[in-house]
């Protein structure tokens, strides 16, 4: 008989387990591929001057925040966006930092990351100013412009969070850089939150950023 009631038990205890993982298996799920605030570049929009924007060929601006993991995928497609069109195009990255900022936030890998990549040049945003006044809401948010200053692209290079691989946003940026007509020139964004008011704590918030500072 005590053998039968430990037996139970243990099933029991299987199956809340079980259930549990399940639970929280969902949630990661959803939350990996619920993207943010896709946004859109605020109407009248130019790149600001310390962006030494280049005037003889397409420029990428990617406003991000540095201590957000799920922009580490981000970065890893533009990398290998730089390899397969070397040379075809500029990069910007805009990093949100708070203006109380220590050092330690441009020693973070994406910071570092972002200095490697060719023909980049890497600024930091106090208090996501830039990032607000462009209208990116999302870490990863990426606007690709032509030589003459038009949008081509707005949104994310990434198919989930963190998740790296072929995606709806890269395939797009991949024919604009070769002469073709995309089948579209927006994507999901899919990080953690830079707009607007954003401080260092929000990421951390959001259960996805070490956003210590």
């Amino acid at each position: 008989m005590a053998a039968r009631v430990g037996i139970t038990w243990v099933s029991a205890a299987l199956g809340v387990w079980a259930l549990a993982c399940a639970v929280a298996f969902g949630a990661l799920w959803t939350y990996a591929n619920t993207p943010g605030e896709r946004g859109a570049l605020a109407a009248g929009w130019t790149p600001p001057a310390e962006l030494d924007v280049p005037g003889d060929r397409p420029v990428l601006i990617l406003f991000a925040h540095p201590k957000c993991p799920c922009t580490r995928a981000t970065m890893s497609e533009l990398e290998r966006l730089q390899r397969s069109h070397p040379g075809a195009f500029a990069v910007r990255v805009i990093f949100f930092e708070p203006v109380d900022a220590t050092e330690s936030w441009r020693e973070a890998d994406l910071w570092q990351r972002a200095q490697r990549l060719r023909d980049a040049l890497v600024v930091a945003d106090p208090d996501g100013r830039l990032c607000a006044g462009a209208g990116a809401e999302v870490s990863g948010c990426v606007v690709l412009l032509d030589p003459s200053g038009r949008v081509q692209f707005w949104g994310g290079i990434t198919a989930a969070r963190g998740h790296e691989g072929e995606n709806l946003g890269l395939i797009a940026l991949r024919d604009i850089l070769d002469g073709q007509e995309p089948r579209q020139r927006t994507a999901d964004v899919f990080g953690c939150g830079i707009g607007g008011a954003v401080r260092a704590t929000q990421c951390a918030d959001e259960g996805a950023c070490d956003a210590d500072s």
